[in-house]
């Protein structure tokens, strides 16, 4: 039996990405735009493609081709918020605009 396969969009430092491993999914790629999250993605998750971008910049078909996934193959697309929206301190550092924004642009 094959396994589950996933995509980890907003991966930060990979905490979904081994939730999914652990729980028996196959992370196929995972997408960050913070440079320094995808350091520590990259060292932790060596065999998962990332993509080191916005992911408006991404289109679901340059995604597909890169991974060698066709339609259908795909299980799943994960995403969590950043985790430093929950931290009192970070939600001093950022506007509601920032925190509405991002919302929005995520759901």
């Amino acid at each position: 039996m094959s396994s589950l396969t996933a995509i980890d969009m907003f991966s930060g430092a990979g905490g979904l990405s081994l939730g999914l491993k652990s729980a028996g999914f196959s992370v196929v790629g995972a997408i960050e735009n913070d440079g320094l999250a995808c350091e520590t993605y990259r060292m932790n998750n060596p065999d998962t493609t990332l993509f080191n971008q916005d992911v408006r910049d991404l289109s679901p078909e340059e995604v597909a081709a890169i991974l060698d996934i066709s339609q259908g193959e795909l299980d799943l697309i994960a995403g969590c918020p950043k985790t430093t929206l929950s931290s009192t301190h970070q939600l001093r550092c950022w506007s509601l605009h920032d925190v509405t924004g991002f919302t929005v642009e995520f759901h």
